[in-house]
């Protein structure tokens, strides 16, 4: 086992270090990686909005492409096919208001992937523009279809007073994480 290790340290000791040139080589082949990687993203997202259109007509299929258009690569390639449609309509729905790319970034990255408490943060400060620790109302009426939900008028009072648990008559952070994680249930690892 030492003699092994010692084989292991020489053939360490005798690399040279990369050159730049080497450097930008692997940097190169990095870039084509991720290149091939959205690339075959795209061809398999693309086969999902075909079957949607036949479904659907274009509405699904145009959502999903503008959803490839802003997304960050790291979310693109972990949304499923079946998230695409709703994180298109949160993108229509935030441009439609100026929200910008990182924004919209923020939020899908909140509601679909981790749902990490310090996601939730950074998607709970695009809500609460005002900075005044809570949502009334209005904000929660401005925030559902931001947060690509379709709720009729009527049912927006009472999904509030189901969501502010307290009964405040506010939405506070931890009650907003609730309401984000039962919108988007994390489909279960296989």
């Amino acid at each position: 086992m030492e003699q092994k290790i010692v084989e292991l340290q020489d053939q360490i000791g005798s690399l040279q270090p990369a050159t730049s040139e080497q450097k930008s080589h692997e940097s190169e082949l990095l870039e084509d990686d991720q290149q091939e990687l959205e690339k075959a993203w795209i061809e398999e997202k693309t086969k999902v909005s075909h079957a949607e259109q036949a479904v659907d007509g274009d509405s699904g299929a145009a959502q999903i492409w503008a959803s490839m258009s802003v997304l960050d690569f790291s979310i693109k390639v972990r949304v499923s096919p079946l998230q695409l449609r709703k994180v298109g309509a949160i993108i229509k729905n935030m441009q439609g208001a100026n929200y910008s790319d990182e924004q919209i970034n923020d939020v899908c990255r909140a509601l679909f992937l981790t749902q990490s408490e310090e996601d939730m943060a950074v998607a709970w400060k695009v809500f609460d523009a005002d900075e005044s620790g809570f949502l009334d109302g209005e904000e929660f009426k401005k925030a559902l279809p931001l947060l690509g939900e379709n709720i009729l008028p009527s049912q927006i009072e009472k999904l509030f007073a189901e969501v502010d648990t307290d009964g405040s008559g506010r939405i506070e952070f931890p009650e907003f994480c609730v309401m984000v994680k039962a919108m988007n249930p994390k489909e279960e690892e296989e």
